[in-house]
């Protein structure tokens, strides 16, 4: 067990590097995908792939003061 992670286990890291950039490019927490992906690997990148981006949230802009219509 403990030599298939020392020979792959570098894989685990870089797919969750590589989870994390995803996570970075839909608007999500890199950190807490990259620390989600050490725990469930190759799922994470499933649910990242198959969930769709959060909205971005637009705000009205505020209006010029002393202005007067």
């Amino acid at each position: 067990m403990f030599a298939f992670m020392a020979e792959y286990g570098w894989l685990w890291v870089l797919l969750a590097v590589i989870n994390a950039n995803i996570a970075a490019s839909n608007r999500r927490s890199p950190i807490a995908w990259f620390l989600l992906s050490l725990a469930i690997g190759p799922f994470a990148t499933v649910i990242l792939l198959l969930r769709p981006a959060p909205p971005l949230e637009t705000k009205s802009p505020a209006p010029l003061s002393g202005t007067t219509d």
